[in-house]
């Protein structure tokens, strides 16, 4: 199991961009990103998701409405409700990893 929360640039041109390392994971896969993070743009996301799914790999993709960095209290960024599904996502995968 591996978590990506707040993760950008997950999918480059580069020949070891994370979608391309990631399409080989055997394990399960949680994404999560912010609908306001430049980090993030569309054509990537697609990228992501695109590799993930052609590689059989057990993925979630999940879009937060928040802004990048919604999880963390010191920022202007920080979102109550973002932070919370961030906290149950977390302890949910564990749960399920760790049983």
């Amino acid at each position: 199991m591996a978590a990506s929360y707040h993760g950008g640039r997950l999918a480059t041109d580069h020949p070891e961009s994370p979608h391309v390392v990631a399409a080989r994971a055997r394990g399960r896969l949680y994404v999560a990103y912010a609908e306001n993070d430049p980090s993030v743009p569309e054509e990537q996301r697609q990228r992501l998701e695109g590799s993930l799914t052609r590689a059989r790999v057990r993925f979630t993709l999940e879009l937060y409405h928040a802004a990048h960095g919604f999880a963390v209290p010191d920022l202007a960024a920080y979102d109550t409700a973002a932070a919370g599904r961030h906290s149950e996502t977390l302890f949910a995968l564990l749960g399920e990893t760790l049983g």
